[in-house]
């Protein structure tokens, strides 16, 4: 699943993704929600009431907060996207299991050929961050 923005906000690194993951837990999906809107974890979090309990965001939750936070997007199937969002689902022994599969979903934050991976703390080409992912799951 995909969520495409219709606007266009900068590409950045939040600043304070060690202290969310030191203060909430944050993960992929509210540090891939704040990469692609330009703002800090912090100011995500809020938008995911149930996060402190569930540890994790899953399509519905993060539909949610951005209902929540007022973004203009649509849900597609269709990849690639110029700005927004992308759940990845990994496929193994657990699919078909629609509990088992939840635990191996990973967000990403998509801009212009960039993707955000909080694996990798950073920005990088959508090409090179395929490489390093599709080898890192891999191993």
């Amino acid at each position: 699943m995909a969520i495409a923005f219709t606007d266009q906000a900068r590409v950045a690194t939040p600043g304070d993704i060690g202290q969310a993951i030191r203060f909430f837990g944050a993960n992929c999906g509210p540090i891939s929600l704040a990469a692609v809107l330009g703002v800090r974890v912090f100011e995500t979090m809020k938008f995911f009431p149930e996060f402190e309990v569930k540890g994790y965001v899953n399509s519905r939750g993060m539909l949610s907060a951005l209902r929540k936070i007022g973004a203009e997007f649509e849900k597609t199937e269709r990849v690639p996207i110029d700005a927004g969002l992308a759940l990845i689902q990994l496929e193994g022994s657990w699919s078909g299991s629609p509990w088992r599969s939840l635990k191996y979903t990973h967000w990403i934050g998509i801009r212009s050929g960039l993707a955000f991976d909080i694996n990798y703390m950073e920005w990088m080409d959508i090409v090179d961050w395929g490489s390093q992912f599709g080898k890192d799951v891999t191993e």
